[in-house]
């Protein structure tokens, strides 16, 4: 037989197993994307601070590569303009592409069934 205290105590329960399952779906995406996207990002910048050929030991430099980079390296900023021209280029290409093929399936005849 259950009591009053035992009723008034299952339905917060309850609710927090229905509040926990979106998280349970989640949690393998943000494991692979802590493992594949945000280790890597953050030990290339831990390894952006070393002298390290892959091989041998690393050596702490410092911000002396980025020093290098911003005003030893002449092929640094003209790679920057190489990207943003390339950005510019096919940005507006990218999105006309997509409004096109959103247009054109969203009046197909036959497809409207289908969606």
């Amino acid at each position: 037989m259950m009591n009053a205290q035992t009723v008034v105590n299952s339905k917060p329960r309850k609710r927090l197993g229905l509040r926990l399952w979106p998280y349970l779906f989640s949690l393998p995406f943000v494991l692979l994307y802590l493992a594949f996207q945000f280790y890597p990002v953050v030990y290339s910048f831990f390894l952006s601070f070393h002298e390290w050929n892959g091989v041998s030991e690393k050596r702490f430099v410092g911000f002396s590569n980025y020093v290098t980079l911003f005003t030893k390296d002449p092929l640094f900023y003209k790679s920057i303009y190489n990207t943003v021209v390339i950005l510019l280029m096919s940005l507006p290409a990218l999105i006309l592409s997509g409004m096109l093929l959103a247009y054109l399936i969203f009046n197909m005849v036959n497809g409207r069934m289908f969606f």
